[in-house]
């Protein structure tokens, strides 16, 4: 038996990876998620959704929680997805169990000072989803594990030979500061020509005042003629891949970045993805071969879009071929991996 335990309820890029893992496991296994999810067989006490200064004690609660639930299970291992998801890592060494750590997100020092601590004293492996997370963390075995994805659905169907006056452009992240929509919209606005943004992602509860700053600036900005900002919340794969579908340009402007899926689909979609450095610290991305990179600056991100804008046809198709081809090499590589 596998247990899967994922700090966060709502399914996002961590269950995503755990179904590319347990899609290769010939054994059982359960998902646990703090708080209820569509995905999990257990759910343990949120209490992060009303403040996040509860982080320490919904530690402590979900230690003792887990340690009902499974102290007297038999199962082969610990799953843990998150860097964050500390109470699992602390019942396992208690209980001297194997454990797997999967981390999807960039470490910052405070999380590194956590990691270091239960390394000491813990006895799991160590899973990340890019090398540079593995060195962040200073340490010398790690297994890389990318997302898998699926490549048959993720296919563009058209693509747009003829110059565009209005750009479409997509950016799929739950809206939190961490994604850094606030400044896209403030670096579009400095731009000249017309364009049509669609932020796909769900307005977190805890981001509202950042919600509304964000809100102040699409009305500002859907004032003005032939440029318009749509938040559309989450959607399911055949929404998003209809969206991208009809996209010149997919962005991700974020301040910190594991590696996205939602970056990969596009890519496999041979959408032209412009991301912010910070974004890229996978190197997924070839600046000016399969995609493009800027700093988290007004006059680089200016520049940029300015560049894919002049694009020419044939510049545009080698870029979606490129995208595309980067994705396939990846999927080859996971099989291996797998296998």
């Amino acid at each position: 038996m596998i247990i899967n335990f994922f700090l966060d309820n709502r399914v996002g890029g961590p269950h995503n990876y755990s179904k590319q893992i347990n899609k290769y496991s010939i054994r059982k296994f359960i998902n646990v998620t703090s708080g209820v999810s569509k995905l999990n067989s257990k759910s343990i006490t949120n209490l992060r959704k009303y403040s996040k200064y509860f982080f320490f004690i919904e530690i402590i609660i979900n230690f003792f929680e887990i340690l009902f639930f499974f102290h007297k299970k038999k199962y082969k291992y610990f799953y843990i997805f998150s860097i964050l998801n500390f109470a699992p890592i602390i019942v396992g060494i208690f209980l001297r169990k194997k454990m797997k750590w999967f981390i999807v997100e960039e470490p910052n020092f405070y999380t590194k000072f956590f990691f270091k601590i239960l390394n000491f004293v813990g006895n799991f492996e160590i899973i990340v989803i890019a090398n540079f997370i593995g060195k962040n963390l200073s340490i010398k075995n790690f297994a890389v594990v990318k997302p898998q994805i699926d490549t048959d659905f993720w296919k563009k169907k058209t693509f747009h030979s003829k110059k565009v006056r209005t750009l479409k452009i997509t950016c799929i992240g739950n809206i939190n500061k961490i994604k850094n929509h606030l400044n896209l919209i403030k670096f579009l606005k400095e731009i000249n020509f017309d364009f049509e943004l669609n932020i796909i992602g769900e307005v977190l509860s805890t981001q509202k005042n950042y919600f509304e700053k964000i809100k102040h600036f699409q009305n500002e900005i859907n004032k003005k003629k032939f440029k318009r900002i749509n938040i559309i919340g989450r959607q399911n794969k055949y929404k998003i891949r209809s969206i991208l579908n009809k996209t010149d340009i997919y962005m991700l402007p974020s301040l910190t970045e594991g590696l996205s899926i939602s970056l990969m689909e596009a890519m496999s979609m041979g959408c032209i993805c412009l991301i912010s450095k910070n974004s890229n610290k996978s190197n997924i991305i070839k600046n000016g071969k399969n995609g493009f990179t800027f700093n988290l600056s007004k006059n680089s991100f200016k520049n940029s879009i300015v560049k894919i804008f002049n694009l020419k046809n044939k510049d545009k198709k080698l870029i979606h071929k490129l995208a595309r081809e980067t994705i396939l090499k990846q999927n080859l590589i996971n099989k291996k991996f797998n296998d």
